[in-house]
């Protein structure tokens, strides 16, 4: 069974969408491999910028950032390969959906579904391209709804494909004993100030006046860092909250394994796989009722949800984590029971193997009764 991924970028590290283009990647090349098929990732980066250990370059095809450059690649190896499987990593790739359809008829094509990308009306094209799809991988339930109310596409060719995390091994000297930390993980642009960064740090300010030894570690890089940085000189908080920037994996896993309580209140996740990541580590979690969020953290079992946009309830979900060591155990302990049960990059990978061998022994069965 050969196959082909198109994705926007798997080599870097931070980004939820980054995460699971690498678990596609690592799972189409095995299935591959075990039919003895091929497999091949065309990436809108180049295969120079794999990390040690992850791929091989054989395996990667990378367009230098040209879009040009990647649809020729596509085409090139779909007509070489003649895939039974091609999987867009992203809405916006599936617009080359329509010419893989014309050049490879027999081709299985999966367009997975992150996000905000798909909770409003798509342009023409795109729309076009992901109605040439086999069937849409959606992330969580209220993705799959909106996609639905905003786009029209067909609800039989949708399917549910939860995103997954690699368990990292733990790190016990990250921990800071009798230290009180609050900590935040995502992109700081300033077309994604829904995460609620401000939010959380004006609760944090609040916070102070009763706990001032409780200190917020802020983790990601972006447009919006300036204006976060000025809010927190205004609240006078600033000896109380680090930006860290860009993080690498093993850095990342320190302050997760080291924070008190991950809050993140963004009122548009479609999923959120920083909160796996913080509950993988046996962290609760506060965040809101919106988006996909409600569908991986559980509220009163793996953390507390809380009204978007509000502050005084984002501050009392806070000071209960803060106060109550029990409660944080309790509910650090599901969330990560939760994880291992559910979203673990094992899982993931049955669910694709699931979904592909379903299609390939449906294709056989097809293949039988025409030629019978």
């Amino acid at each position: 069974m050969n196959t082909i991924l198109v994705t926007t970028g798997f080599l870097q590290s931070l980004g939820g969408v980054q995460s699971v283009e690498r678990l596609l990647h690592s799972t189409l090349l095995a299935l591959a491999s075990e039919s003895g098929g091929k497999h091949v990732t065309c990436s809108l980066r180049d295969p120079s910028e794999v990390r040690p250990g992850e791929t091989t370059a054989h395996d990667v095809i990378g367009a230098s950032g040209s879009r040009l450059g990647l649809v020729r690649a596509v085409v090139w190896r779909a007509l070489r390969l003649r895939p039974r499987v091609i999987v867009f990593s992203h809405v916006h790739l599936a617009r080359m959906a329509p010419l893989l359809r014309s050049l490879s008829p027999g081709s299985r094509i999966a367009v997975v579904v992150h996000g905000i990308e798909v909770w409003r009306p798509l342009d023409m094209v795109t729309r076009l391209g992901i109605r040439s799809a086999s069937e849409v991988w959606c992330v969580s339930r209220y993705t799959a709804r909106q996609l639905l109310e905003y786009n029209r596409i067909d609800s039989a060719r949708l399917r549910l494909l939860p995103n997954a995390i690699e368990l990292p091994p733990s790190s016990p000297t990250a921990r800071r004993d009798g230290e009180l930390t609050l900590l935040s993980v995502c992109r700081l642009e300033q077309n994604e100030r829904y995460k609620g960064v401000d939010f959380g740090l004006r609760a944090h300010a609040l916070l102070l006046q009763e706990f001032p030894g409780l200190r917020y570690r802020v983790v990601g890089a972006g447009s919006d860092v300036d204006r976060l940085k000025a809010l927190v000189e205004d609240l006078g908080t600033s000896e109380r909250v680090v930006f860290l920037g860009h993080l690498s994996d093993a850095e990342l896993s320190r302050e997760y394994e080291g924070c008190t309580v991950f809050v993140l209140p963004s009122r548009k996740e479609g999923f959120g796989i920083v909160f796996l990541e913080a509950m993988a580590r046996g962290k609760p979690v506060v965040a809101v009722t919106a988006g996909g969020t409600p569908e991986v953290v559980l509220d009163g079992e793996t953390g507390l949800l809380v009204r978007p946009g509000d502050l005084l309830a984002l501050y009392e979900a806070l000071r209960q984590l803060v106060t109550d060591p029990g409660l944080r155990d309790r509910l650090g302990a599901k969330g990560q029971q939760r994880v291992e049960s559910l979203f673990m990059a094992d899982q993931f990978r049955e669910r694709v193997r699931a979904m592909l061998r379903a299609h390939v022994e449906t294709t056989e069965r097809a293949s039988l009764y025409e030629s019978a």
